[in-house]
């Protein structure tokens, strides 16, 4: 088993700090390794440090511009912590990197309609369905 498999069967069974310790571990070894960034990020987000977390996913997407997920996660990230033009920005991304997912349109249009901007939520909102 990969040291980044190890790591995520931690994260799966819920030992955050073994997986944390893992992600962090590898990510020493291999500071290019994206998706232990990545599920590092989540696991910020999950415990409730939404500063580490957001920080953690922004590098992220800025080592790999066109991965999705990240940018999706950002999104949800930034939106629990109220920051929802910058969720906004993220959610967008999303849609133009997976124009064909439901689930993007749906964030961004839950983002579009925090801020009172309900035009574009409720085209957003269309492009969901």
């Amino acid at each position: 088993m990969s040291e980044f498999a190890a790591a995520l069967a931690h994260h799966k069974a819920g030992r955050r700090q073994q997986a944390k310790h893992a992600y962090e571990a590898l990510i020493a070894k291999e500071p290019g390794h994206i998706d232990a960034l990545h599920h590092l990020a989540l696991i910020h987000v999950e415990e409730g440090d939404l500063a580490r977390g957001i920080a953690l996913l922004r590098e992220t997407v800025a080592r790999q511009p066109d991965f999705s997920v990240a940018w999706l996660n950002l999104g949800l990230a930034l939106g629990r912590a109220g920051e929802f033009q910058d969720a906004t920005a993220a959610f967008e991304r999303v849609t133009e990197l997976a124009p064909d997912q439901a689930e993007p349109h749906r964030r961004l249009a839950d983002a579009l309609s925090r801020q009172g901007r309900l035009a574009e939520a409720a085209d957003a909102y269309g492009a969901a369905i």
